[in-house]
């Protein structure tokens, strides 16, 4: 009887510490958001970060984002969280069955539900590595995603389109990782732990800080300097075919993620024709005369610094009428806009003829800013002038500049009945699998342990 007796408080005390993590919502859940049959699969790890509640989430529609964590308001079992891609739940935990459950909290014409169950959280088959590499008196820091096999290891190099960008480790690299190919994010010069001045850097610094980590991985035992990659999105696409050519290091690859084929005077100028046609609205003609005349006295401006009173006159033209809104923008805005433009003008076209390096290409078909009719006509005709033997370009149906399929409905009719399905947005899904499969048939692999 004693034991009997000495042996319960530590039975009650275990139970009540289970009892206790199990009333806490931190921990892993795996779960879905329901909107007219149609699912989206979400994962959340939920942590205390000091006293505050946060989640780092995990959408596979989107393999190729990284989220940064995120606030998670409680109020005993009441949660307020706000998805990205997906909008604000309001949710209810329930800590017995180890279950939130909840709705959106907006007005949908059609209701949105959203459910989680406690689960267990995935085993890491990729490393990561913190690291940091020079360029002259520019410190560079990123992260190298490595596989979990002994390597040494294919690499790719990826570069981030236009704005000051802090890296960011997307499923993406997780899944390459997985599949035995590295990957390295760094901070662009001046965002993020790398030292630096982002506001004054120049396309041409940008270029050597990716020369500087192509270098510095070539020269670690883990990495296979002869299968060093680039990736590139939008405005990096331009940075890629310059490292290409100037590398000591030879490039083993290149992807481009609606990479311009074309000078950045050109881009800019598709790019705004692009946008007004946006708008929804057919232009008449002196709708057409006018944006045809304004464009070009914009660009004189931006890139030259040169007309701005003409620009002026033909922006007051402008104000007023249905292009304002794609043309215009506020004085502060062209001024970062132009600022940028002069410290970055740039032309890929001579390196593309040069190149003879594997080269795939995605484009997409709703992507304004680097629309697929121009480039995918240049980038084919430079990469076969280069007497390039292996190139492949890839357009999405639908997908935007950034690579997203938007949110829409499915006509479902026959002649008896008429009806609409509701389709979540995401990410093309052939994204990550032909670039996965292109990348496997073209590197060499660690076998596992």
């Amino acid at each position: 009887m004693k034991k009997i007796l000495l042996i319960l408080p530590v039975m009650f005390l275990a139970v009540s510490t289970a009892l206790s993590q199990q009333a806490s919502i931190e921990g892993y859940w795996e779960g879905a958001a329901v909107r007219d049959g149609a699912v989206r699969v979400i994962r959340l790890d939920i942590f205390k970060d000091g006293v505050n509640l946060r989640c780092r989430v995990e959408l596979p529609d989107f393999l190729n984002f990284a989220f940064p964590p995120l606030p998670v308001q409680q109020n005993g079992d009441k949660l307020t969280l706000r998805l990205p891609m997906t909008g604000e739940y309001l949710l209810t935990h329930d800590a017995k069955l180890g279950e939130m459950r909840g709705a959106f909290s907006g007005q949908q014409a059609l209701p949105v539900t959203i459910h989680f169950k406690r689960g267990v959280k995935p085993a890491e088959l990729s490393v990561r590595e913190d690291v940091r590499f020079p360029n002259g008196d520019i410190t560079l820091a990123g992260t190298l995603i490595k596989p979990a096999t002994a390597g040494p290891h294919p690499v790719i190099v990826w570069l981030s389109g236009r704005g000051s960008a802090a890296r960011q480790n997307s499923p993406t690299q997780r899944v390459l990782a997985e599949h035995g190919i590295a990957s390295l994010i760094y901070d662009k010069r001046g965002s993020g732990q790398s030292t630096g001045n982002f506001a004054k850097a120049t396309f041409n610094e940008l270029v050597s800080d990716a020369l500087a980590a192509v270098r510095f991985l070539s020269q670690r035992k883990d990495i296979n300097a002869k299968q060093i990659g680039l990736s590139s999105q939008s405005a990096g696409g331009w940075v890629a075919p310059v490292v290409v050519t100037q590398s000591e290091v030879p490039i083993a690859f290149v992807i481009t993620t609606v990479g311009p084929a074309e000078n950045l005077y050109d881009q800019q100028a598709h790019a705004y024709q692009y946008w007004v046609r946006t708008g929804g609205f057919e232009l008449t003609k002196e709708e057409t005369e006018l944006m045809n005349d304004h464009i070009p006295k914009r660009l004189r401006f931006a890139f030259k610094n040169e007309g701005r009173e003409e620009f002026m006159a033909s922006a007051a033209k402008v104000k007023g009428t249905r292009l304002e809104r794609f043309l215009l923008d506020t004085e502060a805005a062209d001024a970062a806009d132009f600022d940028w433009l002069r410290r970055n003008d740039c032309d890929p076209v001579p390196h593309l003829k040069k190149i003879k390096t594997p080269w795939l290409a995605f484009y997409g078909t709703r992507d304004y800013i680097v629309p697929p009719a121009e480039n995918t006509k240049k980038l084919e005709q430079y990469l076969t002038e280069a007497g390039n033997q292996d190139f492949k370009i890839v357009v999405l149906e639908n997908a935007d500049h950034s690579m997203t399929l938007p949110n829409t409905n499915r006509r479902e009719s026959s002649e008896a009945n008429a009806k609409t399905q509701f389709i979540w947005g995401r990410t093309p899904p052939e994204l990550t699998q032909t670039m996965l499969d292109w990348l496997l048939a073209r590197v060499t692999v660690a076998q596992k342990r």
